[in-house]
């Protein structure tokens, strides 16, 4: 049995094939999903990063909240102070790095800013000074 299914995101159709059989795993698409970083790169204090995300539902998330973790995800910080949220339109933050900030273990998490259970990390990256 197949089914085909499709949604609009932004000014794109997306399409999806579901398959019984076969190489596709069914996964549902993520209603929110971080672009950058991914994992595995390295910066420095003082460095400008771009922190960049997508929304694949809009009406699932009315804004965005970014977390950055330096214990490899055991404790969440806002990334920028004060804490806020952007809206869904807004696909990324720029990121002045500071010497608190300094870890070989960040993450960081966008999140819908109104249920904190619709998130996405990126992967393990490097701050130093």
């Amino acid at each position: 049995m197949r089914t085909i299914s499709s949604i609009v995101v932004g000014s794109f159709l997306v399409l999806g094939l579901n398959c019984d059989k076969g190489t596709n795993t069914n996964t549902p698409i993520k209603p929110l999903e971080i672009l950058q970083p991914k994992g595995g790169e390295t910066y420095t204090v003082g460095q400008t990063v771009e922190i960049r995300w997508r929304i694949n539902d809009l009406s699932k998330i009315p804004s965005v909240g970014v977390k950055l973790s330096i214990d490899n995800g055991k404790l969440y910080t806002p990334l920028l102070l004060p804490d806020r949220s952007f809206p869904p339109e807004t696909t990324w933050v720029s990121w002045i790095i500071q010497s608190t900030q300094a870890s070989a273990h960040c993450i960081v998490e966008v999140y819908d800013y109104s249920d904190e259970s619709l998130y996405d990390k990126s992967g393990a990256f490097t701050v130093s000074n």
